[in-house]
């Protein structure tokens, strides 16, 4: 029963994480906490028999130097409520992460977390698409703001910028086309393909040229290892046709926002501004860097420390998530999770 329950809280804290943590309130955050936590605890209680082994998590190791690096920099924050929070942020990933690594082991769990995945996904862009359908004016004007030439909404989805919405496409597309290619049952199949179309569109909408260039590299990887490991079976090719004639018309369709951002760069426009804003900011990340080389000005303490150094103005995040890790927690932490990065 306590196995049950604990990937059905897994489950849940998953589902929920990108609906309800996209904006990074504390109380949305703590909710997921909860859920992951209460979901190890059921989980630790079990017979070593049933609980599976902990210890065989993929990346356990650089785990643990990257967790000790975040507790070394915390002793040197310039805000302890700060890092602290992060701290226990933390460990609800890494919790969810090492728990899923030894349930997964069960192809029926595995199934579970990786459909509530998918499921989570596409409720989000369902949502997405209907708010930025309202926001345009809906009907015509929805269509007409799409080929219009003009500067674009963005889309945010559940999340407080565009950007990590687009970042958090990037992850779930090759997942759900993963899961897309294996469906057995026809209808099953057809409910996943029309959230990798919708995930698809979503991503388009919010504008993120680079999460763009990113997700077909992820799907580009995601190929290479089924084709290199013969997971890709010839029987699934139709499928891949059917999604390809389905996307590839939806790309030209709903590329309006990225196309006005891209024009918007190369006439010398608002968008020159957002990257050369971009461009202050790294170097102000970097100033940090190299003023708290080795411990950082601790986890979660950028946004409080950063006016120090900022150029431009000031800002909660670096725009680059290895120089941003640099500041908070020192190069060690940010040299660990670019070379998991390529593990």
């Amino acid at each position: 029963m306590a196995q049950v329950v604990s990937v059905v809280l897994l489950s849940a804290a998953l589902i929920l994480a990108p609906i309800i943590g996209g904006g990074f309130g504390e109380l949305t955050n703590a909710i997921v906490q909860i859920l992951v936590f209460g979901a190890i605890a059921l989980h630790a209680l079990l017979p070593g028999r049933d609980r599976g082994g902990w210890l065989r998590a993929p990346g356990l190791i650089p785990m643990c130097v990257f967790l000790l690096a975040v507790l070394v920099s915390t002793f040197f924050t310039e805000s302890i409520y700060s890092s602290l929070t992060q701290i226990l942020f933390l460990l609800a990933c890494l919790g969810a992460y090492m728990l899923a690594a030894a349930v997964a082991r069960d192809p029926k769990v595995a199934a579970i977390l990786v459909g509530g995945a998918v499921l989570s996904a596409l409720i989000i862009c369902v949502n997405g698409f209907r708010d930025y359908a309202y926001t345009t004016g809906g009907g015509q004007k929805f269509w007409e703001s799409l080929a219009s030439n003009g500067e674009h909404w963005r889309l945010f989805g559940t999340f407080i910028n565009p950007g990590f919405f687009a970042g958090y496409l990037g992850i779930v597309l090759p997942v759900t086309l993963g899961v897309y290619l294996v469906a057995r049952r026809t209808v099953l199949a057809a409910l996943v393909g029309l959230a990798f179309a919708l995930e698809t569109i979503t991503l388009m909408l919010t504008g993120t040229k680079f999460a763009i260039v990113a997700a077909v590299a992820a799907l580009i990887v995601f190929f290479l290892f089924a084709v290199g490991t013969k997971s890709l079976r010839r029987s699934r090719f139709a499928r891949l046709i059917v999604i390809a004639a389905v996307v590839l018309p939806l790309l030209i369709v709903f590329s309006g926002p990225v196309r006005s951002r891209i024009v918007a760069a190369e006439a010398g426009g608002s968008q020159v501004h957002s990257t050369t804003f971009r461009v202050y900011t790294w170097q102000g990340a970097i100033e940090m860097i190299k003023g708290n080389p080795w411990t950082g000005v601790g986890p979660g303490g950028f946004e409080i420390a950063y006016p120090r150094y900022t150029i431009a103005g000031p800002t909660t995040y670096a725009h680059q998530s290895y120089l941003q890790i640099a500041a908070e927690s020192g190069v060690v932490q940010a040299f660990e999770c670019c070379a998991r990065a390529f593990d």
